[in-house]
């Protein structure tokens, strides 16, 4: 049984080239990526149940955590929330995102420590920092990224 759900006996159902290196229990019917492609959607997707195997365990990934080369890396993982398109009068090519304040968030999950977004025009120096405004706007983008079983009442 352990065989049949190793990782490592399945390829990226993404790209459909890459072994896979992690499975996401939340990205179903697909849920074997490989390091690129769990990066590309889990950077947007932060509050996802995702695991690797490890020394022939599976082991619970937080979003903070992603595998490269067969080894565990970390990085800062956003809150995803919505940016403005400009904060100044320079070219959105001079803006870039980068991670803010530190921010808890605790799901049935447990616990994700992630960072609000902040952006930066290298052109002027003007900055907007995201904040409680702005995860009540997009409150229902987040629950979205939340598995369907958070909502359901009555039987497990």
């Amino acid at each position: 049984m352990a065989a049949q759900q190793s990782v490592s006996a399945h390829i990226c159902q993404q790209c459909w080239s890459n072994p896979a290196t992690l499975c996401c229990r939340d990205c179903l019917p697909r849920p074997f990526f490989c390091d690129k492609c769990d990066v590309m959607m889990h950077t947007r997707y932060v509050l996802h149940n995702r695991e690797t195997m490890t020394a022939g365990f599976f082991q619970p990934l937080p979003p903070t955590t992603y595998v490269l080369n067969k080894t565990l890396c970390h990085d800062a993982r956003l809150v995803p929330v919505e940016t403005p398109v400009r904060i100044c009068d320079c070219p959105s090519e001079f803006l870039r995102i980068k991670p803010g304040k530190a921010v808890a968030m605790v799901t049935i999950n447990g616990r994700y420590d992630l960072r609000m977004p902040e952006l930066v025009c290298e052109a002027s120096d003007a900055t907007w920092t995201s904040g409680v405004h702005e995860l009540n706007l997009n409150w229902e983008d987040l629950c979205r990224q939340l598995p369907e079983k958070f909502f359901l009442s009555g039987k497990p």
